[in-house]
């Protein structure tokens, strides 16, 4: 019969292993150079739907400048989602909630919204919540990150 002790080392080092593997699978999950979107915003339906009244009804107060930027009353704007295949690369999008629950560990703001890309096995961020409000549209955010992200710098 094994001892109370062994059996408490056991379920710890279990517990270790998945805690390892946890943070290895959040790193190791993703391929270099995949983006991360994180919206300052819930999921679910029901948040979706009061966000897009809170944009249509009184844009200046929402507080996502990210889906101001890229989303329209009816889904993405033509001109993102274009951006977004011609980058051949993974996005991944989260909202708040699904990003803190995540598991990805790193060194990131502490507001929303923001975007991320694994350089060199890590998250660096591309563009702050800063970055973005100052953004005075879907123009001015494609060519900053294209400037960053594609070879021959970006949107004209």
């Amino acid at each position: 019969m094994p001892s109370k002790l062994g059996a408490h080392f056991n379920n710890v080092s279990i517990i270790a292993f998945l805690l390892l593997f946890k943070h290895m699978a959040s790193m190791n999950a993703h391929i270099e150079g995949t983006l991360i979107m994180v919206w300052n915003a819930e999921s679910g339906w029901k948040h979706a739907l009061m966000d897009s009244l809170h944009k249509w009804i009184s844009p200046q107060t929402y507080s996502c400048s990210l889906c101001q930027l890229t989303y329209g009353l009816a889904g993405p704007r033509a001109a993102w989602k274009e951006f977004l295949e011609s980058l051949n690369r993974p996005v991944i999008f989260y909202h708040r909630d699904e990003f803190s629950a995540s598991g990805i560990n790193g060194d990131f703001p502490g507001e929303y919204p923001f975007v991320l890309e694994l350089q060199d096995a890590k998250w660096e961020v591309l563009l702050g919540p800063g970055d973005l409000g100052q953004m005075d549209g879907l123009d001015a955010l494609l060519k900053s990150l294209g400037e960053k992200l594609l070879p021959d710098g970006g949107i004209d």
